[in-house]
């Protein structure tokens, strides 16, 4: 699904992309915009939708419903975590030339899954129970030198293989296709920052990565200056995160004279020193890493703060 202007002014009308792609490829195909999802005015239902989405600014829940270049969008294809809301077994979206397309809702189950008695599930009660038992450490990763970096040129190649053909040619580029800059074609004026991550640990080299990132930003930014470009966008489309020292030395180089604000400070107190010093620990210690990691989404692992035992199976 996305959202097109008339003519840049006009409020954008809704289509689904694959009629839009259709009618790039050729211009007798006819298309409608949508008017009504479900029953409901398209924008309020989008609105509705994109409540549920991860993210507090109230553009980016939205724009992250929406199809693009490198990603279809979470309306059409959550991420292995689905923020959404269920909606009936079938989504039904009306045209507004009269006519109506049905599309199926379809629920995919994790690997680790697999194997699971579902004739007992009769309700969220039972369902969580069933799921609780769930042992994370039933996925034990390989962890030879060969697999990991196997697992690590899977990640890169994952964010380096996206469909970046419609894109002009960058101006700088990250080895890792974190970031990238571009100068448009079509605007002269007009520079685009586009990062698609903050995230370094699949890096061959965190360091190294993290430095030409910074390196990078720096780079685009000084030839933007120089070839007389008047504006910047920033495009953080499909950006799931990452390392918050790269995030906010990005921002200061965009706003050397601001202070950024990361939201991220905890009050000093003995607590969160107490908290701080153990993770240390472990963290200098692989086999105690290890374990920490493997254990970090199974409840049985957890401490109950109320009696000060671990949960139990029920």
């Amino acid at each position: 699904m996305t959202t097109i202007s008339d003519d840049g002014l006009k409020v954008s009308n809704t289509y689904v992309a694959g009629d839009i792609i259709a009618q790039h490829a050729d211009d007798d195909v006819s298309i409608s915009p949508i008017t009504k999802i479900n029953g409901q005015d398209v924008q309020e239902y989008l609105e509705k939708i994109a409540d549920w989405e991860q993210y507090t600014n109230l553009d980016a829940r939205y724009n992250s419903l929406l199809f693009r270049k490198g990603n279809n969008g979470s309306f059409v294809s959550p991420a292995q975590v689905f923020y959404g809301v269920y909606d009936n077994a079938a989504t039904t979206v009306t045209f507004k030339n009269g006519t109506t397309r049905r599309y199926n809702n379809i629920a995919s189950i994790s690997s680790a899954a697999e194997g699971i008695d579902w004739s007992d599930v009769t309700d969220g009660k039972s369902l969580f129970k069933i799921l609780s038992k769930l042992k994370a450490a039933a996925y034990k990763p390989d962890t030879s030198s060969a697999a990991q970096k196997a697992a690590l040129h899977l990640s890169r190649r994952t964010l380096v293989s996206r469909d970046y053909s419609n894109y002009p040619k960058p101006v700088v580029n990250h080895s890792d296709a974190m970031m990238a800059g571009y100068f448009m074609d079509t605007v002269d004026y007009v520079a685009v920052l586009q990062i698609s991550s903050f995230d370094t640990s699949s890096a061959d080299n965190a360091t190294r990565s993290s430095h030409e990132f910074q390196n990078l930003v720096k780079e685009f930014l000084n030839k933007s200056q120089d070839e007389g470009k008047k504006k910047l966008i920033l495009d953080l489309r499909g950006n799931g995160g990452g390392d918050v020292d790269l995030l906010l030395d990005t921002f200061m180089q965009l706003f050397p004279a601001e202070t950024p604000f990361s939201a991220q400070r905890y009050r000093a107190q003995d607590g969160y020193k107490r908290v701080g010093d153990a993770l240390n620990e472990i963290k200098m210690n692989d086999t105690a890493y290890k374990e920490f990691m493997s254990n970090w989404y199974e409840g049985q692992k957890s401490i109950n703060c109320q009696d000060g035992k671990k949960y139990s199976a029920d």
